[in-house]
């Protein structure tokens, strides 16, 4: 609910109700309860539990099958009727449901519904233009940490990639523009390779050139994307209604 501190101080609460309540430690799901997650669907248009969990279900829960609540706002309950393929729906996105983004959350058993949030989805990222000696893990972490959460890198047994790509899965937060590349500084100048120039003063006051290169980056299986501001779950006509 929104602006529950400011409607509570306009308020004078009566002795009963300053009690207040504690609740205990115990409650909650018992140990035998199916696991359960929470979906919101980034789309204008109301969808179906029931198609949604037929759908997702075919992909997630292939023998038994998923269990799908509307919660409302575009958001389902989930029942995973196969406890050991939670991880699949949380993890090894993004999933889309008619080529629209599907956010997977767990539940958190300290807050409500309305103050959960649905901005962070896994996305696979081919970085291009590496040196080959940039082509590893360390790279690849240290570039997906700068991106958002670096989960996973898509390198060989001995912790190098091959190929004209460096595959990185990160957590990103689609409520910001996406990074359409990332520059990596240089340190000596080869020839024939193109260059980013950026000046700038070192601590003495003295104007310095950095070199770097420019890495862009290729996302995959992005869904609908605004390309006015970079930000996934509208599209660019959204502005003519605001």
């Amino acid at each position: 609910m929104e602006g529950v501190e400011k409607m509570l101080k306009k308020m004078t609460l009566s002795a009963t109700e300053r009690k207040g309540v504690r609740f205990g430690k115990k409650g909650g799901l018992g140990a035998e309860a199916d696991p359960q997650a929470i979906g919101k669907l980034l789309s204008d248009k109301p969808a179906s539990a029931d198609i949604l969990a037929n759908t997702l279900g075919r992909v997630w829960c292939p023998i038994k099958g998923l269990l799908g609540k509307d919660l409302g706002k575009n958001r389902f309950l989930f029942t995973f009727r196969q406890p050991s393929r939670v991880r699949k729906a949380m993890y090894e996105g993004p999933w889309m449901f008619n080529n629209e983004l599907i956010i997977m959350r767990e539940i958190d058993p300290r807050r409500t519904l309305d103050e959960m949030e649905f901005k962070v989805v896994p996305f696979w990222i081919r970085i291009h233009n590496l040196p080959m000696g940039k082509m590893n893990v360390e790279s690849g972490r240290l570039i997906g940490d700068e991106i958002g959460e670096a989960l996973v890198v898509d390198v060989e047994e001995d912790g190098t990639a091959y190929g004209q790509f460096l595959r990185v899965k990160v957590c990103i937060d689609i409520t910001k523009p996406l990074m359409r590349g990332i520059l990596i500084e240089e340190e000596e100048v080869q020839e024939g390779t193109e260059y980013v120039e950026i000046e700038e003063d070192d601590d003495s006051g003295m104007k310095i050139i950095r070199m770097f290169r420019w890495c862009p980056f290729q996302y995959e299986f992005l869904p609908d994307l605004c390309y006015a501001c970079g930000i996934i779950g509208h599209v660019e006509k959204s502005y003519l209604y605001s």
